[in-house]
């Protein structure tokens, strides 16, 4: 995302609406949705909530499974070792 690094200055939760998210979600939209208290939406998949995840809760949105490691959200993929 373009000026992701600005997120720690948005002070309203941010809604994001994802068209032609077929492939998958750039886990920055999920990061800032969380970061900011906002939500993320698809046609058909809503995730909410974000905000009430913690340090290594893991969850699937759109058939991925995702990890929150260090503060971030990153994508669990079958190689994945740490926790």
């Amino acid at each position: 995302m373009r000026d992701y690094e600005l997120i720690t200055e948005i002070t309203k939760p941010v809604r994001i609406l994802l068209c032609g998210a077929k492939y998958g979600v750039n886990p920055q939209y999920l990061n800032l949705a969380r970061e900011t208290g906002g939500s993320v939406h698809t046609l058909r998949h809503d995730l909410k909530n974000l905000v009430e995840k913690s340090e290594g809760d893991t969850f699937t949105f759109m058939k991925k499974k995702y990890i929150i490691l260090d503060g971030k959200i990153v994508e669990k993929t079958p190689e994945f070792t740490r926790l």
